[in-house]
């Protein structure tokens, strides 16, 4: 029997020493690897699911993905449909604008028309008032009396007719029988007067002192009679025109007014 020394007893038992260490790692990295082949299978299994999910998530992505394009496509004809609206709205628009500016501009040419119009009226207005600014309308009517004989009288006599009918403007006074013209102009008259009794029955028609006409009528049946004339008269401010009765004449009225004077500036 060889005789082992020291030192290969020291080697063998650190041999064995190291093979138990290297037996024992071995043993845990067995079990190590035997638990991270459970894990492998676990992933396995997770990845698996995983990749359902991700398969199932790129399903719905896609599908989203084509709803958005649809929603794209709708938007886009949608915003195309609304540019069309705006661009026939605006031209619309535009017309509009352009109608309204013809008819402001037509409008502010009747009403600058109508302005001057108004303008010219008032103006020939104004000139008709300063033109008929003398001119002071007046008329009468007016009765002889009620109380039925009027003269006869011992010389020609202002006949005063009392009973006003009209007296527009009072040029008439039917104290003085005397119509007066307030302002100078054309002036008309007429007249009636009537009588009864048999025999000559007339007047005298005056402006201011001179006789204008003498109307005279013969009763010879010895009825109502009457006699009736008329005249155009020029007359200025201040002339009278009356009706007088000539010496030795009469006439009758009543209220039935068979004796009439009137008279009225043109």
């Amino acid at each position: 029997m060889i005789q082992e020394s020291a030192a290969d007893l020291q080697l063998r038992s650190v041999t064995f020493r190291f093979l138990r260490f290297i037996k024992r790692h071995v043993k845990n990295f067995g079990q190590r690897l035997n638990g991270s082949e459970d894990s492998v299978r676990l992933l396995s299994v997770s990845a698996e699911g995983l990749s359902l999910r991700l398969d199932q998530a790129l399903g719905l992505v896609q599908d989203l993905t084509r709803e958005t394009s649809d929603l794209d496509l709708k938007i886009n004809r949608t915003w195309a449909q609304v540019q069309h609206n705006f661009t026939v709205q605006s031209s619309e628009l535009f017309s509009l604008k352009n109608v309204s500016q013809v008819l402001q501009t037509q409008l502010q040419n009747w009403t600058e028309a109508l302005l001057l119009s108004l303008s010219d009226v008032r103006d020939k207005v104004k000139q008709l008032q300063t033109n008929s600014s003398g001119l002071q309308k007046v008329a009468f009517s007016v009765g002889l009396s009620d109380s039925g004989a009027v003269g006869p009288f011992d010389s020609e006599t202002v006949l005063k007719f009392s009973q006003i009918l009209t007296n527009h403007g009072s040029a008439y006074d039917p104290q003085t029988g005397l119509f007066s013209a307030p302002v100078p102009g054309l002036f008309f008259f007429s007249f009636c007067v009537a009588d009864f009794v048999k025999g000559y029955m007339g007047v005298s028609l005056y402006h201011n002192d001179r006789p204008i006409s003498f109307s005279l009528s013969l009763n010879a049946h010895g009825g109502y009679d009457s006699v009736c004339n008329s005249a155009l008269l020029r007359l200025e401010a201040g002339d009278t025109v009356s009706l007088r009765l000539p010496a030795s004449y009469r006439l009758h009225d009543d209220q039935r007014r068979f004796s009439l004077f009137s008279g009225f500036s043109l």
